[in-house]
């Protein structure tokens, strides 16, 4: 399989497994560091559907790190990451849009734009 198939087929993947990750998350209302010792938090991690969309975001994440054991393989390991990482961001940022309809400032829509140019740099991309 072409390695840009591969690693688009991977970013989907995890973009998948954040998305699912968000929307359980989303289930337990604002959390804090506190929040996670109390009794509460676990009796509806282990009950509500929310903390089971958590439990199968982890293994759609989990899948998604196997797979990049096959790009890592053929290729470097910083420009294997340094690929798949921009990516991650215009994925969820694309995502957040339509999804949550998020809003972005000028600024983080420059960062994204210089995160895309990475990936035209790097994975030896001709203009």
């Amino acid at each position: 399989m072409n390695l840009w198939l591969e690693i688009i087929i991977i970013v989907l993947i995890g973009t998948i497994g954040n998305l699912l990750f968000k929307i359980g998350t989303d289930g337990f209302g604002e959390l804090s560091f506190q929040s996670f010792l109390t009794k509460e938090f676990f009796e509806k991690a282990f009950t509500s559907k929310f903390g089971w969309i958590i439990f199968v975001s982890l293994v759609v994440n989990f899948l998604s790190r196997v797979l990049i054991m096959s790009p890592l393989s053929k290729g470097k390991y910083g420009i294997t990451w340094s690929l798949l990482t921009p990516l991650g961001i215009l994925f969820s940022i694309v995502t957040g849009y339509f999804l949550f309809h998020e809003t972005y400032t000028i600024r983080e829509i420059l960062g994204v734009a210089m995160a895309i140019l990475s990936v035209f740099l790097m994975g030896g991309v001709s203009f």
